[in-house]
């Protein structure tokens, strides 16, 4: 039973930055003393496909679980580390990247995936654009 989907898109902006440098930085950004609630970030898989240039990464997260505690009285929400794993497709010729990242926690209970695309900005191509698509199904316990 769903009982709460929703799905939007937006342009979160663009960052006037070159290409490189943020595809660089997206790909290195974890573990991070700025970001204290990502323990580790482990690479499983990578593909260099030499035929289109599309570098292919998958990573698993391990995070602080940052749920309220008066939440956790849920039986299912009582873990200390949450893991997500990412997909990312780097194809630098071409100047764009996907990421797909969602929650492999509690995927019996509720799903939450998110999609960012970077790509080089139609008006200034020294810049960037992101697009951030967010869908989430199954927003509940089941």
């Amino acid at each position: 039973m769903n009982l709460v989907s929703i799905s939007f898109e937006a342009i979160v902006t663009h960052v006037c930055f070159a290409f490189l440098l943020v595809s660089f930085c997206l790909c290195n950004c974890y573990p991070s003393p700025m970001e204290k609630h990502v323990i580790a970030v482990k690479t499983v898989e990578e593909k260099n496909d030499l035929s289109t240039g599309i570098v292919y990464r998958r990573r698993i997260a391990t995070c602080q679980n940052v749920i309220p505690e008066i939440l956790r009285k849920v039986s299912v929400l009582q873990v200390s580390e949450i893991y997500l794993e990412e997909e990312s497709w780097l194809n630098a010729q071409e100047r764009n990247m996907v990421l797909k990242t969602h929650c492999l926690t509690w995927t019996k209970f509720a799903s939450l995936s998110e999609e960012s695309v970077f790509r080089k900005s139609l008006e200034n191509p020294n810049c960037t654009v992101w697009i951030r698509p967010i869908t989430t199904r199954n927003a509940g316990l089941r």
